[in-house]
């Protein structure tokens, strides 16, 4: 598998939508490798410790999972996802 960068335009928009869509766990696997790192960044500066960073990055996974049709595909999806990370860290 070639190695994707972060920021190509629609990369993740488009795994998230085959995820959605299709069920395409593999697409879904993808999103999380592509945006996990970014998401315990965030997590590690609002958390009190590193175990809660990482459980709010799996928070932040279940929540994006379960309100999936909620993300409106023609806006970024990683916004979508720190703003929940965010909102679970309070």
């Amino acid at each position: 598998r070639v190695p994707v960068d972060v920021d190509t335009p629609g990369r993740i928009e488009g795994l998230f939508l085959r995820y959605r869509d299709r069920g395409d766990v593999a697409a879904l696997a993808e999103v999380y490798d592509l945006t996990a790192v970014r998401l315990l960044s965030l997590a590690t500066h609002l958390c009190a410790n590193p175990n809660e960073a990482e459980d709010a990055v799996q928070a932040t996974f279940l929540a994006a999972l379960a309100d999936a049709h909620g993300w409106h595909a023609e806006r970024p999806l990683m916004p979508w996802l720190l703003g929940i990370l965010t909102n679970r860290v309070r």
